[in-house]
């Protein structure tokens, strides 16, 4: 389903293993184990120390990703409504004030 920036993928699971192991990567997991961080091996993945910038007194963080919004010639006030994180491409309203 085309849901405008994003696709959802639905799907009826028909076969599998009667022993699973681990839990569910469900949105609910991704939000309480992941705390919203993608995966090492994902192609959005930031490690942690550059997740949040603790040189500066305020940054803009990705809520989704974790990205940092940190240009020093552009204040993230500035930046136009329709951008878009660099990394995950959630809108500008996804990002959250961190002092």
């Amino acid at each position: 389903m085309d849901v405008g920036q994003e696709m959802v993928f639905a799907a009826e699971i028909i076969a599998g293993s009667d022993s699973a192991i681990g839990t569910p990567m469900t949105y609910d997991f991704y939000r309480s184990e992941m705390h919203g961080l993608s995966p090492v091996g994902s192609p959005t993945y930031v490690p942690p120390e550059s997740t949040f910038d603790k040189s500066s007194g305020e940054s803009f963080v990705c809520s989704v990703c974790g990205y940092v919004y940190s240009d020093p010639n552009f204040s993230f006030e500035e930046l136009p409504d329709n951008w878009v994180c660099p990394v995950c491409k959630m809108p500008k309203k996804a990002f959250v004030r961190r002092n």
